[in-house]
């Protein structure tokens, strides 16, 4: 399980490089975790199609680098996709 620092390390990482969203994938394989950014909610939703149920990968968060950290750190677990993808019920991760 990745560790709150770790994560906000890979948010600011991500606001500084100019991202809208992070993408947390855990890798069953080697059983860790991984930051995954995007650019845009069209990038974002590229990303979690890409990502979650690909061979050993599931996305595990969501966060908007728009909203602050804080707020999202607090949630039992961020979950920020772009509404397009939310609206599919096959998308969403238990």
């Amino acid at each position: 399980m990745w560790r709150p620092e770790e994560v906000v390390e890979w948010f600011s990482l991500g606001v500084l490089n100019g991202d809208t969203h992070l993408l947390v994938i855990y890798d069953s394989f080697d059983r860790t975790e991984y930051p995954v950014y995007a650019n845009g909610d069209d990038a974002a939703a590229d990303q979690f199609r890409l990502y979650n149920g690909a061979t050993h990968q599931q996305v595990k968060e969501v966060f908007d680098l728009r909203l602050g950290t804080d707020e999202q750190m607090r949630e039992e677990r961020a979950w920020h996709l772009p509404r397009k993808v939310q609206r599919r019920a096959g998308d969403a991760v238990a």
